[in-house]
Protein backbone atom coordinates (compact mmCIF):
# COMPACT_ATOMS: atom_id res chain seq x y z
CA UNK A 1 0.00 0.00 0.00
CA UNK A 2 1.53 3.33 -0.74
CA UNK A 3 1.60 6.03 1.89
CA UNK A 4 -1.20 8.02 2.09
CA UNK A 5 -3.57 5.53 0.76
CA UNK A 6 -6.15 3.92 3.62
CA UNK A 7 -6.30 0.64 4.81
CA UNK A 8 -9.57 -0.46 5.72
CA UNK A 9 -9.78 -3.29 8.23
CA UNK A 10 -13.39 -5.42 8.51
CA UNK A 11 -14.17 -6.82 12.06
CA UNK A 12 -17.06 -9.11 12.38
CA UNK A 13 -18.12 -9.16 16.04
CA UNK A 14 -20.81 -12.29 16.04
CA UNK A 15 -23.36 -14.51 18.02
CA UNK A 16 -23.62 -18.28 16.07
CA UNK A 17 -24.66 -19.91 19.36
CA UNK A 18 -27.61 -21.00 20.29
CA UNK A 19 -28.12 -18.52 22.82
CA UNK A 20 -27.84 -14.58 24.00
CA UNK A 21 -24.09 -13.71 24.63
CA UNK A 22 -24.61 -11.49 28.07
CA UNK A 23 -21.91 -10.96 29.26
CA UNK A 24 -20.02 -7.87 27.38
CA UNK A 25 -19.29 -8.52 24.32
CA UNK A 26 -15.68 -7.03 23.91
CA UNK A 27 -13.74 -6.06 20.62
CA UNK A 28 -10.06 -4.54 21.76
CA UNK A 29 -8.05 -3.77 19.12
CA UNK A 30 -4.80 -1.57 18.65
CA UNK A 31 -2.35 -0.37 16.16
CA UNK A 32 1.69 0.28 16.60
CA UNK A 33 4.55 2.58 15.39
CA UNK A 34 4.58 3.61 12.49
CA UNK A 35 0.54 4.14 12.88
CA UNK A 36 -1.11 7.58 14.58
CA UNK A 37 -4.86 8.08 15.16
CA UNK A 38 -4.91 10.91 12.94
CA UNK A 39 -7.40 10.47 10.34
CA UNK A 40 -8.84 6.87 12.01
CA UNK A 41 -12.47 6.26 11.54
CA UNK A 42 -14.64 3.60 12.32
CA UNK A 43 -18.37 2.84 11.26
CA UNK A 44 -20.76 0.14 13.52
CA UNK A 45 -23.30 -2.03 11.89
CA UNK A 46 -25.95 -3.87 14.15
CA UNK A 47 -27.58 -6.74 12.64
CA UNK A 48 -31.35 -7.80 14.60
CA UNK A 49 -31.24 -6.11 17.59
CA UNK A 50 -28.05 -5.93 18.71
CA UNK A 51 -27.03 -2.33 19.19
CA UNK A 52 -23.40 -0.32 18.23
CA UNK A 53 -21.38 0.44 21.21
CA UNK A 54 -21.58 4.26 21.92
CA UNK A 55 -19.09 6.07 19.61
CA UNK A 56 -16.04 6.94 20.41
CA UNK A 57 -12.91 9.37 19.28
CA UNK A 58 -11.06 6.69 16.83
CA UNK A 59 -7.46 6.05 18.48
CA UNK A 60 -4.91 3.42 17.75
CA UNK A 61 -5.78 1.90 21.04
CA UNK A 62 -9.81 1.26 21.60
CA UNK A 63 -11.96 -1.21 23.53
CA UNK A 64 -15.86 -1.69 21.88
CA UNK A 65 -18.17 -3.31 23.79
CA UNK A 66 -22.32 -3.94 23.63
CA UNK A 67 -23.23 -5.63 27.27
CA UNK A 68 -25.48 -8.33 25.14
CA UNK A 69 -25.61 -9.93 22.09
CA UNK A 70 -28.71 -12.00 20.46
CA UNK A 71 -28.42 -15.16 18.65
CA UNK A 72 -27.50 -14.85 15.12
CA UNK A 73 -27.02 -10.97 15.64
CA UNK A 74 -23.75 -9.64 14.71
CA UNK A 75 -22.04 -6.16 14.70
CA UNK A 76 -19.92 -5.13 11.84
CA UNK A 77 -17.06 -2.75 12.29
CA UNK A 78 -14.87 -1.09 8.83
CA UNK A 79 -11.65 0.75 10.45
CA UNK A 80 -10.08 2.94 7.69
CA UNK A 81 -6.66 4.00 8.73
CA UNK A 82 -4.23 6.49 6.70
CA UNK A 83 -1.29 4.49 5.98
CA UNK A 84 1.64 6.36 6.95
CA UNK A 85 5.18 6.77 4.80
CA UNK A 86 8.13 4.89 6.41
CA UNK A 87 11.62 6.09 5.77
CA UNK A 88 14.25 3.57 5.16
CA UNK A 89 16.59 2.63 7.85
Amino acid sequence: MNAGSSANFVVVVANPSAGTATNNVTLSWQLTAPFTATGITYTCTATGDVQCPAAQTPSTQMTLVSPQMGVGRALTYIFTVPVPAISAA
